[in-house]
C-alpha cells in the first residue's frame, strides 16, 4: 500500500494519503503545514500501520525508508548517533525525494547541499548509511530492488601524530589523580581505544594480562584485545585491587575519557590525542623488533584465527617479546608515582647479598677482615691462662 503526502488546499495542512485495496481512498491529517514534521509524522505512520511489501520506488521515500532502518534495526548499532544525523540531514534536504528520483545526480546534488562543510571522509560514511538503510529494506522485501550510490571520493590522511616515548614519559608523568594514572598506564603499556579501557572490570584484569573484551558485547571490525601486563604495570593495578571497574572517579565508573585525556595532555604540553598515544605504543613495538603478530593482537587487528586467538594467551611464552619491550619502555619513562613498581636492576642487587654474606662469615675475600670469622683464633698464649700485669698480680 503507497503511503504519501497531500494538502487538501494549496498551502494547507499536510494529509497523509493512501489508497484501501477496495479502490476507495483514505486519509488522515498530520495536523501540520511543515513538510519536514509531516514526513515524520507519514514516516511513523508507515511503521505502525503495517510494513511495505515489494514498494516500487516511485512509492517510497529516502526519509521512510531511513526511518523504518533506525527503527527496526539501526538503534542497537555503536554508530547510532550518525545514523540519528543522517536522517536529520535527509529531512532537512531531500524530505520528499522517493528513491526512484534519489539519482546519481540527485544524490551528488543531495551531498553538495546537505553536507557543504564536511569532510570527504564523513561525506562518504553518511552516504553509507543511506546505501546501508536501502540494501537493509531491499533484503527485508519492502522495496522490489535496490539502487545504485555515488561514493564521495576520500583520501585517508595522515590521521594522530605517534608520540615519542619522552613524550609518552611526559603524559604518564602529567597524570595526578588515581583515574587519570590507571587510565594512562594502561593506555602507554597496552595501546587499547579509550573506551575499552572504561569498560575494563577487575575481573578481567589479572593474571598478568588484561582482557578488554566485555562478555556479551557484540563483536564489530573494532577488534579488542587480551593483552600482556608488563610485571611493573601488573604489580602497580594488583596493589589497588578492589571491585567493579578499574578505572573509577569518586567511586563510580567514568563514563567518557576526553575531558580526562585533554587535561593531561594540556598538563604535559601535548597537543595530541589518546590515538597519538596508542600509534606511539605500537611505534615502540615495531622498533623493539616485536613481531608483527604480536604488537597486531595489541592494536586488535586480525592477525590469526578466532578459534586460534582464544588459547594463545595459555602459551608460557605467550607475548614475550611484547611484555620485555613494555618494560624497557617503562624504564626509560616511569614518572615518580610509578618507579617503586618498577624491577630492582639486577647490578644493583649484588654488593647487597655480598655484604649479607660477609657479615655471616660465608663469604671468603682478601678485603673480607677476618676477625668476623666465627672460627678464627688470634695467636696467643693457652687458652684459660691470663697474662700477669700490675692490676692482677696478687
Amino acid at each position: 500500500m503507497r503511503y504519501y503526502l497531500k494538502p487538501r488546499h494549496p498551502g494547507g495542512i499536510l494529509y497523509i494519503c493512501w489508497t484501501n485495496p477496495d479502490g476507495s481512498p483514505g486519509r488522515i491529517t498530520t495536523g501540520t503545514r511543515d513538510s519536514r514534521e509531516a514526513e515524520l509524522a507519514l514516516a511513523e505512520h508507515i511503521l505502525q500501520n503495517g510494513r511495505p511489501k515489494d514498494q516500487r520506488l516511485a512509492e517510497t521515500t529516502i526519509a521512510a525508508v531511513l526511518v523504518r532502518y533506525w527503527t527496526h534495526y539501526a538503534q542497537q548499532l555503536f554508530d547510532r548517533g550518525v545514523i540519528k544525523r543522517v536522517i536529520g540531514l535527509v529531512v532537512d534536504h531531500a524530505p520528499t525525494v522517493s528513491l526512484a528520483d534519489f539519482t546519481i545526480a540527485r544524490q551528488e546534488q543531495f551531498v553538495t547541499e546537505a553536507m557543504p562543510s564536511v569532510v570527504a571522509g564523513t561525506r562518504r560514511r553518511y552516504m553509507g548509511v543511506i546505501e546501508a538503510a536501502v540494501n537493509w529494506s531491499y533484503q527485508r522485501g519492502e522495496i522490489e530492488r535496490p539502487i545504485p550510490f555515488v561514493r564521495p571520493e576520500a583520501v585517508d590522511g595522515p590521521g594522530a601524530i605517534p608520540l615519542t616515548p619522552v613524550q609518552m614519559g611526559q603524559f604518564l608523568a602529567a597524570a595526578k589523580s588515581e583515574h587519570e594514572r590507571g587510565l594512562a598506564l594502561l593506555l602507554v603499556t597496552t595501546g587499547p581505544r579509550p573506551q575499552a579501557i572504561l569498560q575494563l572490570d577487575w575481573q578481567r584484569l589479572q593474571g598478568g594480562a588484561v582482557d578488554y573484551n566485555v562478555p556479551g558485547r557484540r563483536l564489530t571490525k573494532k577488534r579488542r584485545a587480551h593483552a600482556p601486563l608488563a610485571g611493573t604495570v601488573a604489580r602497580y593495578f594488583e596493589a589497588r585491587r578492589s571491585i567493579g571497574a578499574v578505572i573509577q572517579y569518586r567511586g563510580r565508573a567514568l563514563k567518557g575519557h576526553r575531558m580526562t585525556i585533554d587535561r593531561i595532555m594540556a598538563r604535559a604540553g601535548l597537543g595530541a590525542t589518546a590515538y597519538s598515544v596508542r600509534k606511539g605504543l605500537a611505534t615502540w613495538l615495531a622498533r623493539q623488533g616485536v613481531p608483527e603478530s604480536e604488537y597486531g593482537t595489541i592494536l586488535g587487528h586480525r592477525v590469526q584465527k578466532a578459534t586460534t586467538a582464544r588459547y594463545a594467551h595459555l602459551s608460557p611464552d605467550w607475548m614475550k617479546a611484547t611484555k620485555r619491550a613494555v618494560e624497557a619502555l617503562l624504564q626509560e619513562i616511569a614518572p615518580s608515582w610509578l618507579a617503586s613498581y618498577l624491577p630492582l636492576p639486577a647490578a644493583a642487587a649484588q654488593p647487597a647479598m655480598k655484604i649479607s654474606m660477609t657479615s655471616n662469615g660465608l663469604v671468603g675475600s682478601r678485603e673480607w677482615d677476618r676477625t668476623t670469622d666465627h672460627f678464627h683464633v688470634k695467636d696467643g698464649g693457652p687458652l684459660g691462662f691470663q697474662d700477669l700485669i700490675p692490676s692482677n698480680d696478687d
